[in-house]
């Protein structure tokens, strides 16, 4: 429930600033490098992308261009369960963690008769060699 809160907050904030919300379906969150080096599933970042002429607006990040270490996942909790999975995988094939983990919903198909969003999801991080 704290996520759908805080969810409707970042929508209501795109709307507030006139953004278009085209890509909202889109939306993910961000976990930053020191906290994933330390396991800290902690984020406070929503994200969604967008057209390369918004760039000049206030918060408007372009990400570096990175090869990237990508899972898919099926929910939220599945996601919070292979992170850890996913994580040692990078660093095991000799990979250096090398940015921000992103945690985004590529597809949403919602329930009818739960509470629980039916989602597939793509996790990745940027890394080196």
């Amino acid at each position: 429930m704290e996520y759908e809160s805080y969810l409707r907050q970042f929508k209501q904030s795109l709307a507030t600033h006139h953004l278009p919300n085209l890509q909202f379906s889109h939306v993910g969150t961000i976990i930053k490098q020191t906290d994933l080096l330390q396991d800290n599933l902690y984020s406070n970042t929503f994200f969604v992308f967008c057209s390369a002429d918004l760039k000049h607006l206030p918060n408007v990040v372009t990400l570096k261009s990175s090869e990237f270490a990508i899972d898919y996942g099926q929910s939220f909790d599945e996601e919070k369960k292979m992170f850890h999975t996913f994580k040692d995988k990078v660093t095991t094939s000799h990979r250096q963690i090398n940015g921000d983990y992103s945690c985004e919903v590529v597809r949403e198909m919602p329930h009818a008769s739960k509470l629980e969003r039916n989602m597939f999801i793509r996790i990745q991080i940027p890394v080196s060699q």
